[in-house]
């Protein structure tokens, strides 16, 4: 028995081998291993392209669509002349952003896709401080609740998140705080100098993306595209933008 196993098994794995041997040499001689690996990196290249142009149009088409703005910039407008009419009369009135704002930019919200959404009027904000600010954010805007429990404030009036039927975040302020020595508040002077630096051009010409930097001081990273709010005078007073 042994000798017959023996007879049997030895052919079989010399055969093997030299089967092993021959694929060996032939995977060897035809560059089969760079054609994987080209085949490895068109795949990925396929797809990171793919990626790319997928987040292109979510860019254009999305995020800095210029006709999911216009509303909100026209309420903000609106709301700046009220308020500087107002301080004619009464030097201490106080800006307060209107239920019109409120409701618009959750509007913007919405229709961009993004996960947040802004408005900051200071001005030029050229000393440290706290401004007027609604922020809203979304951690998922790819689902949507018609009672709005999936959207946080992050800066703003306490009554108008009332109104709106908002909760306020565990980071929540009241007003915006804007530091010209701080990377935290570069979208805003980034956006709001390019109004003096090219004053032939219109508010929608002046778009600004910025880097990723931690807004809120809790590791998350963001990055926001910031488009200047510009009164009848020509100057800026503010800014509106998204974040994602």
């Amino acid at each position: 028995k042994h000798s017959i196993l023996q007879k049997l098994l030895i052919p079989m794995l010399v055969l093997v081998a030299l089967e092993s041997v021959i694929f060996l040499l032939v995977f060897l001689g035809n560059n089969t291993i760079d054609q994987v690996n080209d085949n490895a990196y068109s795949v990925l290249n396929s797809e990171v392209s793919s990626r790319r142009d997928e987040l292109q149009r979510t860019m254009v088409n999305k995020w800095a669509n210029l006709e999911n703005f216009e509303s909100v910039m026209q309420e903000c407008q609106t709301l700046y002349r009220d308020f500087l009419e107002e301080k004619r009369t009464n030097p201490d009135a106080v800006l307060q952003i209107s239920d019109q704002v409120g409701s618009s930019l959750l509007t913007l919200l919405r229709t961009s896709s993004s996960t947040g959404a802004f408005v900051v009027i200071g001005g030029e904000a050229e000393q440290e401080g706290e401004y007027p600010a609604w922020y809203l954010r979304d951690q998922d805007p790819q689902t949507f609740s018609l009672k709005n429990d999936d959207i946080l404030v992050e800066f703003g009036s306490s009554d108008l998140s009332k109104k709106l039927n908002l909760a306020l975040d565990s980071f929540w302020s009241p007003r915006m705080r804007l530091d010209q020595a701080s990377d935290n508040s570069r979208f805003y002077y980034k956006t709001v100098a390019a109004v003096k630096n090219y004053p032939q051009l219109e508010a929608k010409e002046l778009g600004y993306w910025s880097l990723p930097f931690d807004m809120f001081g809790n590791n998350q990273k963001v990055i926001t595209y910031t488009m200047p709010l510009i009164d009848d005078q020509g100057n800026a007073f503010g800014v509106i933008g998204i974040e994602v």
